[in-house]
């Protein structure tokens, strides 16, 4: 594979050169490099050779409301640092060279006009630069494929907390997927566009560069619907992809005060790959009085994941055993400044199996919701006091969770303090208290205002 993208990089390269412009080349990939390796994509060293001009990282077709952007880049960025046997730059050496000089073409190259360096290129007559790759100061070769570090735009930014630089861009993609029910025969459950701002910004959060959307359609929007929205009478959620929603996805600027739900999803597995979360999560009962040992977060961005003691985030083993009266935590990334832009109100929606359960989030205890929600409908659709269509009671139905329920399922709904909320890893400890069970989803809606202004969930 990767002397195929050598041989496709080339050809991109020759054409630019008769066009006498730049065209970029990118790969779609799995989230992690492990998984990338087990189906023969050497990530790393397509960035170490400069073939590419940025990657983008996700799972196909269901999507992953919690892809590790921040962990995929610090492996990157790792596997990029230290390479047995290159004592040069990390990015413009390959296994073998053995130093900065030897790695550099020399006029040697075939059409390499613009390659710098010195006398000792390995390979340099099998070098096939071109002077059409932009910024391409210094090409890299050992095995008869050029490469280059500064390719125009490629420059990544550093990662959430200021980490993990990379020589080249970072996107991470978002499908139009949705979570897929245990309910025989149930059709998929889409993404409401309060979750695609959530994934939105949890991507750039954890330092993704930009965003690849995949399947994101207007077929309904356009066609069934006639250039407008699907909804349903006393609910606050919409699925309709739209083209308003591309004003919003494209920045954390542009989704500031926006209503949104991040969420960890069921364990759906995709192309062999699983979803980041760690779900199913079994609980074994606990007392009441047991208490919950929620860990203290500084708040510094990080991959989701399971908390302390448990397995982690994800990709290897979904279920995890709680001991009694132990607890379980669940760590929600949250890309949101909260302190800076504080919500209204925050409802934490919870899919499991029966029983009761304490949660705490970030070690303040959870309560179910009293006030109800019909402040926040699109005018003309608010009800009455009679029907009381947005009552607190009827959240899950009111916001969309509820749908495609299994038997034996059951969505717990919690009103979270915002007071409590972090920007970054949010840590949930959950313990049941009557009756071992599973978490199988977690949601957050981060609520800032009427969907009217500040957009449907």
């Amino acid at each position: 594979m990767t002397q195929f993208l050598c041989q496709v990089r080339t050809l991109v390269d020759s054409v630019s050169a008769v066009l006498g412009r730049p065209l970029l080349l990118s790969a779609r990939v799995a989230p992690t490099l492990a998984y990338n390796m087990k189906k023969g994509l050497d990530v790393a060293e397509w960035v170490r050779r400069g073939l590419l001009d940025f990657i983008s990282i996700g799972t196909h077709w269901r999507g992953d409301p919690s892809l590790p952007v921040e962990q995929f880049r610090r492996d990157l960025a790792a596997a990029l640092s230290c390479t047995a046997g290159c004592s040069g730059a990390a990015a413009s050496c390959t296994s073998g060279c053995s130093g900065a000089a030897g790695c550099s073409c020399t006029t040697g190259c075939s059409g390499a006009a613009d390659c710098s360096g010195a006398a000792g290129c390995s390979g340099a007559a099998a070098c096939s630069c071109t002077t059409a790759r932009s910024g391409a100061a210094a090409c890299s070769c050992t095995d008869g494929c050029c490469c280059t570090t500064a390719r125009s735009g490629a420059a990544s930014r550093s990662g959430a907390d200021g980490c993990c630089p990379l020589p080249i861009q970072l996107y991470a993609s978002i499908d139009d997927g949705g979570f897929r029910s245990s309910l025989p025969g149930a059709p998929r459950e889409f993404w409401t566009h309060g979750a695609f701002r959530g994934m939105a910004s949890a991507l750039f959060g954890q330092g993704a560069d930009g965003l690849y959307l995949f399947n994101y359609y207007f077929g309904e929007f356009q066609g069934r619907n006639g250039g407008s929205l699907t909804l349903d009478p006393g609910t606050l959620y919409c699925r309709t992809i739209s083209p308003e929603l591309l004003n919003e996805l494209g920045s954390t600027e542009t989704l500031r005060r926006r209503n949104k739900v991040y969420a960890l999803s069921e364990d759906n597995v995709q192309y062999g790959i699983h979803p980041n979360t760690p779900f199913p999560l079994r609980l074994a009962a606990g007392p009441k009085d047991s208490g919950l040992q929620a860990s203290s977060r500084c708040g510094k961005p990080k991959p989701a994941g399971v908390g302390e003691g448990l397995q982690s985030a994800g990709l290897q083993n979904r279920e995890a055993a709680a001991g009694a009266g132990s607890g379980a935590d669940v760590e929600l990334f949250v890309g949101d400044n909260v302190l800076e832009d504080r919500p209204i109100r925050a409802l934490l929606f919870v899919r499991k199996t029966p029983g009761e359960c304490l949660v705490k989030c970030n070690g303040v205890p959870l309560q179910r919701p009293v006030s109800d929600f019909a402040e926040l409908a699109a005018p003309g659709d608010a009800g009455n006091e009679n029907d009381c269509q947005y009552c607190a009671d009827d959240a899950a139905r009111v916001f969309g969770k509820d749908q495609y329920l299994a038997p034996g399922q059951e969505v717990l709904v919690l009103e979270v303090p915002v007071e409590s909320l972090l920007q970054g890893v949010n840590s949930f400890a959950f313990i049941a208290t009557d009756a071992p069970q599973t978490l199988l989803r977690l949601e957050l809606a981060l609520i800032y205002g009427p969907v009217a202004t500040n957009g449907y969930f």
